[in-house]
């Protein structure tokens, strides 16, 4: 069985983390925040490698459907469905 992750971090306590950094004011308050709620320790620092490397497949994303569109194959009004690394994280 292959479970998706994000470094060593699971997909699910990632949403989390996304979740949580969204709604405090820093990453050591969401890194606290996410042990209360999850009993999961995690660095701030981790915390931040989550959110950037969520970043950078988002970017991945919407590269890919620019490089689409300036080839004509992105058809308007349909949706491109993404099934890379990360696309529960786009659902």
């Amino acid at each position: 069985m292959k479970i998706e992750t994000i470094g060593k971090v699971s997909i699910n306590l990632a949403e989390k983390a996304l979740e949580t950094v969204v709604n405090t004011t820093s990453y050591r308050k969401g890194a606290e925040e996410i042990q209360n709620i999850t009993n999961e320790t995690i660095s701030y620092e981790g915390l931040r490698k989550i959110v950037y490397a969520t970043g950078k497949k988002v970017e991945q994303k919407e590269d890919y459907e620019i490089e689409l569109y300036d080839k004509e194959k992105l058809i308007r009004g349909s949706k491109e469905v993404y099934n890379g690394p990360g696309a529960e994280l786009f659902r």
